[in-house]
């Protein structure tokens, strides 16, 4: 176990030449749980050991696209130092600020997010943002809720407007949505999907959304959603989260561990799979195991909330019932 901790150390760290022979050693040792876990993230160790293809963005939007796609791969400095050029080069787009404000929430740089924030109300002071491209006006929506405004008023005077501007926009619905699942309005968080999906079909991140609209009202939408999710995209992050929550309340703990395991051949560094890994942990009587878990899930964002009301919702639940 100590040895496989240290290979998880380096690799969550991104320190993939060091994490290399820890993983190797672990899959020479005696212990087969831990040896099949090693090989998988030795084979993404190797693959992020490759020289990376040599990209570079142009527009707002590819800049935009590629700070999405470093975060979703958990490779935060890139990410960063994405966002920094690309604002260098258009410090008013909206969008771009608003997404490089998501990347320091999720590496525990809250003033530099509240910064972020600031910036974005500046830009959009008064009506002007009324006259950006639909992106900034969806980020100008996001950033108002923010900052307190109502919620009606949002989705009425600022999302209808990005969605009437540019109707194939999945930004929109997939705020819209979002909205919705925070205000616990399944019904209307599902409306929103279905009417994304219609624009962007089999989009995974919609099907998600309309999966987690559905969670409690019917099973089956909602496995169907995940599963349409993941026949486009195998690999899809919060899909695969939800199928391994589902697999934890089934009981089904062997299985819900290689689907985590399948988040870590796409982010190693992914907080919400770490805290899932540490409530398998935590039920199968395994304590050191747990609190290394917990300690991954917080390893980008030392006091990120979402992780310890992750793992206390879940345990509540299963202890409940």
């Amino acid at each position: 176990m100590p040895r496989c901790g240290a290979a998880l150390l380096q690799f969550q760290q991104q320190r993939y030449a060091k994490a290399r022979p820890l993983f190797e050693k672990v899959i020479a040792g005696p212990s087969k749980e831990f040896a099949d876990r090693a090989r998988v993230h030795l084979r993404v160790t190797e693959q992020r050991l490759q020289p990376a293809a040599n990209v570079n963005p142009r527009t707002p939007e590819e800049h935009y696209q590629q700070g999405v796609a470093m975060m979703n791969l958990g490779r935060w400095d890139e990410a960063r130092r994405g966002m920094q050029s690309a604002l260098a080069a258009d410090p008013r787009a909206v969008r771009l600020r608003w997404l490089d404000r998501e990347l320091a929430l999720q590496t525990g740089r809250a003033d530099e997010a509240a910064q972020r924030l600031d910036e974005i109300r500046g830009l959009l002071r008064g009506r002007g943002w009324g006259y950006r491209p639909p992106g900034d006006i969806v980020a100008f929506g996001k950033a108002a809720l923010v900052l307190g405004a109502d919620p009606k008023e949002v989705l009425d005077q600022v999302f209808a407007v990005a969605q009437k501007a540019d109707p194939r926009l999945r930004d929109v619905y997939l705020a819209r949505a979002e909205l919705a699942l925070e205000k616990h309005d399944f019904a209307l968080a599902a409306k929103a999907a279905d009417e994304g999906l219609k624009q962007v079909p089999d989009d995974p991140d919609l099907q998600v959304l309309r999966a987690r609209a559905f969670a409690n009202s019917s099973r089956e939408e909602a496995r169907a959603s995940v599963a349409a999710a993941l026949k486009r995209n195998p690999r899809h992050a919060p899909s695969l989260l939800l199928r391994a929550e589902a697999l934890i309340d089934a009981e089904a703990y062997a299985e819900a561990a290689e689907t985590l395991d399948r988040i870590d051949e796409v982010n190693p560094t992914h907080p919400e799979a770490w805290a899932q890994r540490a409530i398998l942990a935590h039920l199968r009587g395994d304590a050191a195991a747990e609190t290394l878990a917990r300690a991954r899930a917080l390893g980008p964002w030392a006091r990120n909330p979402r992780v310890d009301h992750l793992i206390g919702a879940k345990l509540s639940q299963k202890y409940r019932f």
